[in-house]
């Protein structure tokens, strides 16, 4: 606020100088990508603008880290990723991936058994920082290739499981989601992106949380 010449007070809007930004950030899907997959020209020149700039980039998305590579390609200019709805970070000049969080494995096996316990049909994968593990069921279930036979996800889940994803036949994600939200009951969380098939992921855990821990990283405040 300032005041003027007879006393009162008012509002002054200062805009910061590009020159205090460190990095700037956004969605990808349905934000950055437009409706016909691709980043409008005027985008790309505000990236560009960026990049003159120094300013870093950040793109954080659901996509795990394999489907992330085109990216930068994408922007055209270099892109940090924020990948798995903010379980990791994914270097594509050096194809490094680095986990923030992960679930823990006891709670990640007890939900398996206890979900297939109550729904024998359920369907199973995980996302275990670059690896993807798909049982034969879930992959029927999401409309996928089967390319494997693997009937049960437990004994291939490690401590680097970051993301569980679950399907139920003949449900929505919003169904299946209602239906195992009593039974997972804080163990995860639990989010899903309008695929047929929910998301399980660490507790506490989503694209912010994996924003703040890159900028923590980077002394970003």
């Amino acid at each position: 606020m300032v005041e003027n010449r007879t006393g009162a007070l008012r509002l002054v809007s200062i805009r910061p100088s590009i020159r205090q930004v460190a990095l700037v950030a956004t969605d990808f899907d349905g934000t950055l990508l437009g409706a016909e997959r691709e980043i409008s020209q005027p985008t790309k020149e505000v990236l560009r603008r960026l990049n003159e700039f120094d300013i870093e980039f950040v793109v954080v998305t659901g996509r795990p880290p394999r489907y992330c590579k085109s990216i930068p390609q994408q922007t055209g200019i270099p892109t940090t990723l924020v990948c798995a709805n903010g379980a990791v970070a994914y270097d594509p000049l050096t194809d490094i991936t680095t986990q923030f969080a992960t679930l823990d494995l006891s709670d990640a096996r007890a939900l398996v058994t206890e979900i297939r316990d109550a729904h024998p049909n359920a369907g199973f994968c995980a996302e275990m920082a670059d690896d993807f593990v798909a049982e034969r069921r879930w992959l029927q279930q999401a409309g996928r290739a089967t390319e494997t036979d693997i009937s049960d996800l437990i004994p291939l889940l490690d401590h680097r499981v970051h993301k569980l994803l679950v399907n139920l036949p003949d449900l929505s994600a919003d169904e299946t989601m209602a239906v195992l939200n009593p039974l997972i009951n804080g163990r995860a969380n639990v989010m899903h992106a309008g695929l047929p098939f929910i998301e399980l992921m660490p507790p506490g855990v989503d694209k912010a949380f994996g924003l703040k821990k890159l900028c923590d990283q980077r002394r970003i405040t």
